[in-house]
C-alpha cells in the first residue's frame, strides 16, 4: 500500500531520466520544488506539513484483531419499559463489542459467513455466536495462504470450555483505509455450523 499524503498536494515533471521534479502545495499554499536524483533528493518546505504513512495490515493483524473482538464482553442493555414509571437512566454500561466492531469494520463492510452473503448487522450477529463458543485462553492461529491480491487469511482454532471440543475457523478479510485507519472491509468465515448455533 502506498504512503498515505494527508496536507500535501504533489505535481510531478520528469525533467530527465536522472531527475524528478515534484512541486509540492501545502495547505497555505506555498509550491515548493523537491528535486529527486539517483540516491538522493532535497526538500525546501516553507510551511508546516504533516504526511501520514499508513502501515500495511498483515495477517497477524488480521488475527490480532479477531481474536480482540471475540474476547471483547458484549452488553446488551434495554431500558425497562414501564408504564406509569418514567425512569431517567444513565449512559448504561459500555459494550466493548460494538464498540471494537464499529472501529474494526468499515461503514459498508460485508461478509460471507459458510458461503452465504451477510450485511454488516448480520455478520455481527454471526460473530456474536462465534463469542459463546469462544476460548482465548487456548487460541491458536496458523497463517494460510490468501485467494487474492490484498486478502488476508487465517485459521484459529481452540478448545471450547463447557464442551471441551474442538473449534476452528477458516476466516480470510479484505481491508480499507477509512478515516485514517486500516478496517476490515469484507470478512469471509467458515466454519462448523454448530459453532453458529
Amino acid at each position: 500500500m502506498l504512503p498515505r499524503l494527508t496536507l500535501l498536494t504533489f505535481t510531478t515533471t520528469i525533467t530527465s531520466t536522472a531527475h524528478l521534479l515534484v512541486h509540492a502545495v501545502s495547505p497555505c499554499g506555498n509550491a515548493t520544488p523537491l528535486l529527486i536524483q539517483a540516491n538522493h533528493y532535497r526538500f525546501i518546505n516553507t510551511c508546516p506539513t504533516t504526511v501520514e504513512m499508513a502501515e500495511q495490515p498483515t495477517t497477524e493483524w488480521l488475527q490480532d484483531r479477531l481474536s480482540e473482538l471475540l474476547a471483547s464482553p458484549h452488553i446488551h442493555f434495554t431500558q425497562p419499559n414501564l408504564p406509569g414509571l418514567h425512569l431517567r437512566m444513565g449512559p448504561g454500561p459500555i459494550d466493548l463489542f460494538s464498540t471494537r466492531y464499529m472501529n474494526m469494520f468499515t461503514q459498508e463492510a460485508t461478509g460471507t459467513v459458510n458461503g452465504q452473503a451477510v450485511d454488516k448487522d448480520e455478520l455481527k450477529e454471526n460473530l456474536l455466536k462465534l463469542q459463546k463458543k469462544y476460548n482465548k485462553d487456548s487460541l491458536k492461529c496458523v497463517p494460510q495462504s490468501s485467494e487474492g491480491t490484498g486478502q488476508l487469511a487465517t485459521k484459529m482454532a481452540w478448545t471450547v470450555k463447557d464442551t471441551g471440543s474442538e473449534a476452528e475457523i477458516m476466516a480470510s478479510a479484505t481491508t480499507k483505509l477509512e478515516g485514517g485507519t486500516n478496517r476490515i472491509d469484507t470478512l469471509k468465515i467458515d466454519c462448523a455450523q454448530s459453532l453458529l448455533a
